[in-house]
């Protein structure tokens, strides 16, 4: 198993990853500085590479997008790791 470099914190807001022209809506479980789990209700296929966006509560408000890449699929959703950490 690999050993976690940043710590991880809980948070619940909406989100949508797209890919391949496929956009799919669901909500972070947790974030750090080198990734994100998304709890969605659809699959999205292994190693792609992903823009995720951020919202505040509301879809009208952005936080941010962010591209990365799936890194692990579980029954719940994905593990979504960053292209850059949230510092660079």
């Amino acid at each position: 198993m690999q050993e976690r470099n940043y710590s991880r914190l809980p948070i619940h807001l909406e989100a949508t990853i797209t890919y391949n022209g496929t956009i799919v809506e669901g909500e972070l479980d947790n974030i750090s500085l080198k990734g994100v789990f998304v709890r969605t209700g659809q699959k999205i296929p292994m190693n792609d590479l992903i823009t995720i966006t951020i919202y505040h509560h509301t879809k009208d408000q952005q936080i941010c997008s962010l591209k990365g890449r799936v890194v692990r699929i579980t029954p719940d959703g994905a593990a979504v790791e960053f292209e850059k950490t949230l510092l660079d």
